[in-house]
């Protein structure tokens, strides 16, 4: 009895494991932001029979019958698709549905929504497999099992099983979860019946071929011929705005144009916002319902079916209420608005006070490429700070209570600072993201057609974001403000130094002598992080962490001797080499690419630094590089590494490639002799080979 107990909590722990190898920060954020649709509105996608108006729109039949596996939605941007999506999602009418299409198979609703104005997760086709296989599972959990048999396997046979600390290193890989992925709909074993549904394929970050040929692949997956041998019925509702690539697969699809439907919802949606914005701003101004529906209509005719263009419309027009304007004049205000989004963005930034103007584009700026932590309210407290005072003393300044007070203040200037283009999410939280209001908004400020001289008076060359962001982290550091870890400040500071040092032209010595001290000075209290308990001095560090300037400073300027051991008696190549101790590294992010990655990935050796180590070795006469030292080789999960990465097993060349690269460094050095001719090899050889000279030394 307690060894079946001593089982089935086992088994709890790994289906949990697995799901949070899934799990990412972030993963429905943007569903849950998505507000709900106005009153009434909608109701006519489960309407049969339609108007000639408002045609049918064929979802009802879609989603209680078998046939075609895609339904898509389409429309212009900013005519409600993400609301719509979420509406389906959540509507006890599509479980209805969905029900008489799954019969007596379990029946599994799953949703992402992409979100390009989000975390690098979010907009990817890892976090949408990852987002969806996460709410799948959760739901159906001896799927779990089937689709991961690898790794329910291996979580089985670990032995004396740390029920606490089950867990799967990094996250899945896109290659597993898309592999994951096919199995679930191709499976056998348990009986179910699975919808998905996926909002804003148009803000995925990657080519529409990307995106399209995984949906394909999955539909094929799950075809109706395949579904004999499967006892999984799958099919998916898309949404995008139009575009080609999207248009020409899905043509034969069934499907809908949200704009050519929404007449009856723009109308009382306008209606709804406008009494809402009077009541509430201006009783006294209240007109007759007659006169306020007049101006209502107005706005349904020039909107184009697009709700954003209608909110705007309507937060526009309170000067004139407040100006006791009359019906025609507020009906005027309302003819000159812009009909394009665009145009109507660049009104909205004209009307920003040229006083703001300086703090508005940074404020722009960060929100379009900073890192999300830089995104957060009471992060934007800091961006009045002219760029030569921050000091340490203004840091503190907003890091007792009164950041608090900063924090809230910031909320109500965020509108008029940036002309109601940005908006809080999560209004309760002070650690809230600000994001512009729609997507295209993000957009326009994109367009290379888009000119920062609308911020007139702006000084825009003496700014550098890369050194405001890099010594604004440097004063955190040194405050200890909102630090969560030495390992993220370490990796933080490693990416901002960098690009600093990148976007200059200029080594940032200064800065990484500040990053010195405060190192050495909470040195003792900080190494209780297990992952950084070897990096027993800055240099350590610094060549860990792969600053190959601070290295360059040391040696040529301060006479520092790289033959000498850090105090752990460890040659500063061994930190070169042994990279576990971070996820974050200033070339994994050049390799994706800019911000957002915080995902955790796992770093290989810094082939750069061991060559620069070895050519001082060489240069100052210190030491013999003839061989790799001695504690390096004895390093049992360097070996282990080496031998995962090296062995010669099918499909793992790319990953092998930069371990070829840290030992062609050696040979380049000559610091394995007598095996120069591997330089000519082919890759697999080069592996096998590697592996061979490197088991000599052990």
């Amino acid at each position: 009895m307690v060894r079946n107990v001593y089982t089935k909590a086992c088994i709890l722990l790994i289906y949990t494991a697995i799901l949070q190898s899934l799990y990412f920060h972030a993963i429905s954020h943007r569903k849950d932001d998505i507000r709900q649709p106005f009153a009434e509105t909608f109701k006519w996608i489960f309407e049969k029979g339609g108007t000639q108006d408002s045609p049918e729109s064929g979802l009802t039949q879609w989603l209680s019958s078998s046939g075609d596996q895609l339904y898509w939605i389409s429309g212009k941007a900013g005519s409600g698709k993400s609301t719509m999506m979420k509406m389906l999602c959540d509507s006890a009418q599509t479980r209805t549905q969905l029900g008489l299409w799954a019969d007596k198979k379990t029946l599994v609703v799953a949703s992402y929504f992409f979100h390009d104005r989000g975390t690098q997760m979010q907009k990817s086709r890892l976090g949408m497999l990852r987002g969806l296989l996460y709410e799948i599972l959760s739901c159906c959990r001896p799927l779990i099992r089937v689709i991961f048999p690898d790794f329910w396997a291996r979580l089985c046979k670990m032995q004396d099983l740390a029920l606490a600390n089950i867990q799967i290193e990094d996250g899945l890989t896109l290659s597993e979860v898309s592999q994951a992925f096919l199995l679930l709909v191709q499976q056998n074993q348990v009986s179910v019946s699975i919808c998905c549904f996926i909002d804003g394929l148009d803000e995925h970050e990657g080519s529409d071929r990307e995106i399209l040929e995984i949906l394909m692949e999955l539909c094929c997956g799950n075809s109706p011929s395949s579904q004999l041998n499967s006892t999984c019925t799958f099919k998916m509702c898309v949404s995008a705005r139009p575009n080609n690539a999207f248009e020409v697969l899905f043509q034969r699809c069934p499907g809908i144009y949200v704009h050519q439907h929404t007449g009856r919802d723009i109308a009382l949606y306008t209606h709804g916002r406008l009494q809402s914005t009077i009541q509430t701003n201006f009783p006294r101004n209240l007109q007759d319902t007659q006169e306020l529906k007049k101006i209502a209509d107005e706005i349904v005719r020039e909107s184009s079916g697009i709700f954003l263009w209608v909110r705007l419309a309507v937060e526009s027009l309170p000067d004139g209420l407040d100006n006791q304007d009359f019906e025609f004049q507020l009906k005027e205000r309302i003819r000159l608005l812009p009909k394009d989004l665009g145009e109507f963005y660049g009104q909205m930034i004209r009307r920003i006070s040229p006083s703001y103007h300086q703090e508005a584009f940074r404020i722009f700026k960060i929100i379009l490429d900073s890192p999300e932590h830089f995104k957060q309210i009471h992060m934007l407290c800091y961006t009045t700070v002219e760029l030569d005072a921050i000091t340490r003393a203004s840091v503190d300044y907003l890091c007792d209570d009164t950041w608090q007070q900063a924090t809230r203040q910031m909320r109500t200037r965020l509108k008029g600072v940036c002309g109601g283009l940005l908006e809080v999410v999560d209004a309760d939280d002070d650690y809230s993201i600000v994001q512009f209001i729609h997507q295209t908004a993000k957009d326009y400020f994109q367009d290379p057609s888009f000119s920062w001289n609308l911020l007139t008076g702006t000084n825009f060359t003496t700014f550098n974001f890369d050194v405001f962001f890099m010594n604004f982290q440097l004063c955190l550091y040194e405050s200890d403000v909102f630090c969560e870890s030495l390992e993220e400040e370490t990796d933080r500071l490693t990416l901002y130094i960098a690009r600093a040092q990148k976007s200059t032209g200029k080594d940032q010595i200064g800065a990484l002598k500040r990053w010195e001290q405060r190192f050495n000075r909470e040195y003792s209290a900080d190494m209780a992080d297990a992952k950084l308990a070897l990096l027993d001095d800055f240099m350590a560090l610094a060549v860990h962490q792969g600053l190959h300037s601070w290295l360059r400073y040391r040696v040529e300027s301060a006479g520092f001797d790289v033959n000498n051991p850090t105090s752990l008696g460890l040659p500063l190549l061994y930190y070169a080499i042994e990279q576990d101790g971070s996820t974050y590294s200033y070339d994994i992010f050049e390799e994706y690419n800019g911000w957002g990655q915080n995902e955790p990935r796992t770093r290989s050796p810094n082939a750069e630094m061991v060559n620069l180590l070895l050519w001082y070795q060489t240069k100052s006469g210190g030491g013999s590089v003839n061989c790799v030292p001695q504690p390096i080789y004895e390093n049992h999960k360097l070996r282990d590494k080496l031998e995962l990465h090296l062995s010669p097993t099918e499909g793992h060349w790319m990953t092998c490639s930069p371990w070829v690269a840290f030992l062609s460094t050696f040979v380049e050095n000559g610091s394995l002799r007598n095996h120069s001719s591997v330089v000519h090899m082919s890759p697999e050889a080069l592996a096998d080979e590697y592996l061979h000279i490197f088991e000599l030394f052990l």
